[in-house]
């Protein structure tokens, strides 16, 4: 790997990655693996240390490598797409027991993912949106987009069970 041309010259897909503090060691990491890399950031020709310097903005370079395309989405189906994916996840995380309840995954969301706080939440959205209606999006997403969206059976018996996430919200003890 060369930081005069910031091309590696490896056979094989080309994997892009910034030059932030950990970038060249994931950078080597890639290309050690046969992927071709292509070093992307403000410092990737000036420093083999990864330290971003400088004001922050855009790399200039970026819309070479990922021009826009013709048609782009409108704010609204981009938002949807957003609280979708981060909904999916949170309900992943329900199902796999990595999160106890609905009410830390709100919790979380809010005060550690910056989710909105109007909202409530991940998993109040979810509630508000309706999990029919969020399993439904899922699917058009998957289609469109990725599986990365796709439902899952828990997620689809959930949805049809009518009961929401009201199982997964916290008790209150009465005294």
């Amino acid at each position: 790997m060369t930081s005069s041309d910031s091309t590696a010259e490896i056979a094989g897909p080309v994997g892009v990655v910034g030059t932030g503090l950990m970038g060249l060691g994931i950078a080597q990491a890639v290309a050690s693996a046969g992927f071709a890399v292509v070093l992307c950031g403000r410092n990737a020709e000036a420093s083999h240390q990864g330290l971003n310097e400088g004001p922050r903005a855009l790399w200039l370079g970026l819309a070479e490598l990922y021009p826009s395309a013709a048609a782009q989405p409108d704010e609204g189906s981009v938002r949807l797409r957003l609280l979708a994916a981060q909904a999916r996840e949170v309900l992943r995380c329900l199902e796999d027991g990595v999160i106890e309840s609905a009410d830390d995954a709100d919790a979380a969301s809010v005060f550690g993912l910056g989710f909105p706080k109007p909202l409530g939440g991940v998993a109040r959205w979810v509630e508000d949106f309706g999990l029919g209606e969020l399993v439904a999006l899922c699917r058009c997403l998957a289609k469109a987009h990725s599986g990365r969206f796709a439902s899952t059976s828990w997620l689809d018996g959930l949805a049809a069970s009518g009961k929401g996430l009201s199982d997964f919200r916290k008790q209150e003890i009465s005294s």
